[in-house]
């Protein structure tokens, strides 16, 4: 590849290139005008003309009378404009074609510096960078060398990023390998110290940025372990959730045991039914009115079950006090 870029840039320095130096034209003797276009015009004559017949024109009252008059007058006024903006149009074009008949042949005239242009921007172009492919050859021959010698083997000469261009010499290029290269090798050493060394220089490969690397390497792990954290707890929390579902239903299921040995209590001996017990409430006492008062007994009776009569008590006057809010609000 080397030796077919060397034959170009050989056969472009055998050519025969003649730098011209630019002639001095005289204007007069290449583009002469012969004759300039004769308009017979009388614009400011024109003008005062004008001026004056439509001071005339707007002075005038309309009446009645003189209406159609005007309305004549303002038609003509309209007629003669269009009229002059005509023979304008005429008078330009007659002017104008020959003007365009000019611009066509001086146009093709200098097109001669375009084709120059082009031919002599590609020659330019495929010696520069004829120079420039020998120069990236010898730099990249450079750096796999380099990186041979210090064990890298993940990296291109592209990877680098470094740009090639004529004004930039072969040793300051290799100058930017070689302190890239370096750089690489203390972030390996750097890496080579970390506790996660491998998924380290997994993401180190993809950015080159030890730092970053690091970073995206302790945020995962972290995020891993919350995550992990977070599946415990909620599977304790589940665990919890089920055995309390399930010692509830030992317990009503023990209960209900219980309730089916246990006899009614109306088969006990000396038992007194609630409403024999409970004593009917008096009215509260009121003056006298007119109105009749009449008797209105209320009772009020629950049975509870219980393992003895004092653990009964004891969870009857607990309630007691739930008891009298709910009769307060009926």
């Amino acid at each position: 590849m080397g030796g077919d870029i060397m034959s170009e840039v050989e056969k472009i320095k055998e050519e025969d290139v003649t730098v011209l130096d630019a002639p001095v034209f005289d204007e007069l003797s290449l583009i002469t005008v012969t004759q300039l276009p004769i308009i017979e015009e009388q614009l400011e004559q024109l003008k005062n003309i004008i001026d004056e017949r439509t001071k005339i024109a707007v002075s005038l009252e309309v009446t009645e009378d003189n209406r159609q008059i005007v309305k004549k007058l303002r038609a003509n006024l309209n007629k003669e404009k269009k009229e002059l903006q005509a023979q304008y149009k005429q008078a330009l074009e007659k002017v104008t074609a020959p003007l365009e008949k000019v611009q066509a042949k001086f146009k093709d005239c200098i097109s001669g510096y375009d084709i120059a242009d082009k031919e002599l921007k590609e020659k330019i172009a495929l010696l520069e960078d004829a120079q420039k492919e020998i120069k990236r050859l010898e730099v990249t021959e450079y750096f796999d060398e380099y990186a041979q010698s210090k064990d890298i083997d993940f990296l291109t000469f592209e990877d680098l990023g470094i740009n090639v261009t004529l004004s930039s010499s072969v040793a300051s290029l290799k100058k930017q390998i070689s302190a890239f290269l370096e750089r690489v090798v203390a972030d390996l050493k750097m890496i080579a110290t970390q506790e996660d060394e491998d998924e380290i220089l997994v993401e180190y490969k993809k950015s080159l940025d030890a730092s970053n690397a690091i970073t995206t390497v302790k945020e995962r792990k972290k995020r891993i372990e919350e995550e992990k954290a977070r599946k415990e707890k909620e599977a304790e929390r589940r665990a919890r959730a089920k055995a309390a579902e399930q010692a509830v239903v030992n317990a009503v299921e023990e209960q209900e045991q219980i309730s089916d040995e246990l006899p009614f209590p109306e088969a006990e001996e000396g038992y007194i039914p609630p409403e024999a017990q409970a004593e009917p409430l008096e009215a509260p006492a009121v003056q006298n009115t007119d109105k009749k008062l009449k008797p209105y007994t209320y009772t009020f009776s629950f049975t509870h079950y219980d393992y003895s009569a004092q653990e009964s008590l004891e969870k009857v006057k607990a309630f007691k006090p739930e008891l009298i809010k709910f009769i307060e609000t009926c």
